[in-house]
């Protein structure tokens, strides 16, 4: 089968680029604003404490006045006055302690804040990545069983290849990248010759067994880059990229070789008849598929077991 990288593969990329992009700018918002109030709240802090400093030291000013003028209005000795001196020292002392007290509470509320802060970053962040691995899990189980159904809705249960819903999507996708480039493609229409005799002759469940068996063999022998898929009943369609008339016929004979030369048990040996159709720069994936039909009802004409290229 194909391992072309699907838009869907592309878009989940994009979903989840997108995703944790979000959260570590979700994260990165928090921080920045955690860091703006702390700095708003710092110099609220930082301001207030200046006034109340300043405050401070006026009231010191005026208290020291007062006492020296009560000092000389009582007109007392200078052993009166460098007493009331000491004492206003040791109020002055008092309030600076008082002031570094203040300074300290401060300092403690605003270490407190900061912290409060990065502790918030820090649960943010935990809390954003819990998140983001669990919508992650949640998206990805999600995805998963989309998957499953589509990949349920894209291939034949029996054989294991893509089912012709499949087969269409990707006629289309090579028709438009031909398109595109100028690049050619060819497809292989192939049908196992009298399969109605194996089925009629050993059952049905035989009949799978040999459908299953030859469908392993096309995995087994062709490019990634190909697309196998089951065209219907016992007929199986083969898309073949980068692949010219030419190299289509050489892929066509190569197919039907080994496909004769397998031994399915309990049948024996089994041939196939091809149709070969490539694509002209024009064709529809009607008139393409049409071509490879009639290439393949010639080869059936011809005696069977056998390639035919049809003609544009």
């Amino acid at each position: 089968m194909s391992e072309k990288k699907s838009p869907k593969t592309e878009r989940q990329f994009n979903s989840h680029f997108i995703r944790r992009l979000f959260c570590f700018a979700s994260l990165a918002g928090i921080a920045i604003l955690a860091v703006i109030l702390s700095n708003i709240y710092t110099q609220d802090l930082y301001r207030e404490l200046a006034d109340k400093n300043t405050q401070i030291s006026e009231n010191l000013i005026v208290e020291k006045k007062r006492f020296l003028r009560e000092a000389i209005a009582l007109n007392e000795p200078h052993n009166r006055a460098t007493a009331t001196e000491l004492h206003l020292d040791k109020v002055d002392k008092i309030i600076k302690e008082d002031a570094g007290i203040t300074k300290g509470t401060y300092r403690s509320q605003l270490k407190m804040t900061i912290s409060i802060s990065l502790l918030g970053i820090i649960l943010a962040a935990l809390i954003i990545i819990f998140l983001e691995k669990y919508i992650s899990k949640l998206i990805l189980d999600y995805e998963t069983r989309i998957n499953e159904l589509e990949s349920l809705s894209s291939i034949d249960k029996l054989t294991g290849l893509a089912n012709r819903i499949k087969l269409d999507e990707m006629f289309n996708y090579e028709i438009s990248k031909a398109q595109r480039h100028g690049n050619s493609f060819s497809i292989l229409l192939l049908d196992l010759d009298r399969f109605k005799n194996i089925n009629d002759n050993f059952g049905h469940d035989i009949g799978d067994m040999v459908l299953q068996q030859t469908a392993q063999l096309l995995k087994n022998n062709l490019r990634k880059t190909d697309t196998i898929g089951r065209w219907s009943g016992e007929e199986f369609l083969i898309i073949a990229p980068e692949t010219g008339n030419e190299k289509a016929i050489l892929l066509a004979e190569k197919i039907r070789k080994i496909i004769a030369g397998h031994y399915y048990t309990p049948v024996g040996t089994v041939t196939c008849s091809i149709g070969i159709g490539s694509f002209n720069g024009e064709d529809s994936r009607e008139s393409l598929t049409e071509r490879a039909d009639r290439a393949l009802y010639m080869a059936k004409d011809n005696g069977r077991n056998r390639a035919v290229y049809g003609e544009m």
